[in-house]
């Protein structure tokens, strides 16, 4: 008999794979002309009220525009991937007006960290987007010089994989014992 628990990452592992499969039917397209867009993901934990399910960061790329990121979940109580926003986050460097923004995960999924700057200025703000349910939250953590950011030690690196490598998914596939 499969555990509920591998039912669960066998649906997750599924309908993420799908998602990333598909990701242009998920995530609108910009209409720039001669360009298509690229894609990547990542499995970060947001939802400390569900530390078992990580949440899917879906990156739409351009070349020269910000990276477009949407943000997809798991209901356990449904087996079913919905998604929570779609271009809600950004990353990278605009190709005008200085706008600058990183990603970082928490390493005790306590959300995902965004920090986001004017690189002539130096203003910079940090916030924290944490899911529950179905729904996505951000606090402003931080505001200040850029040279002034204060280092969050949960801060960890996302790691981000090519739409055609699924091997960013391996830590939900269900045990094969």
């Amino acid at each position: 008999p499969i555990s509920e628990e591998d039912q669960m990452k066998q649906a997750m592992y599924e309908q993420y794979s799908e998602i990333i499969d598909n990701a242009s039917s998920y995530v609108p397209e910009l209409e720039i002309p001669s360009m298509s867009a690229q894609y990547e993901y990542s499995l970060v934990y947001m939802d400390p009220d569900n530390p078992q399910i990580p949440q899917l960061l879906l990156k739409q790329k351009y070349t020269g525009e910000m990276d477009r990121i949407s943000v997809f979940s798991f209901d356990k109580n449904d087996n079913q991937a919905f998604v929570i926003q779609t271009q809600a986050l950004s990353e990278g460097v605009a190709h005008a007006g200085g706008s600058r923004a990183s990603l970082q995960a928490t390493n005790d999924g306590s959300g995902l960290i965004v920090t986001s700057w004017q690189s002539g200025t130096g203003q910079t703000w940090i916030h924290r987007y944490v899911v529950s349910g179905h729904d996505i939250s951000s606090t402003t953590e931080w505001e200040g010089r850029i040279d002034q950011r204060p280092k969050d030690p949960s801060e960890i690196d996302i790691d981000w994989y090519e739409a055609t490598d699924k091997s960013g998914l391996e830590q939900i596939a269900p045990s094969n014992d």
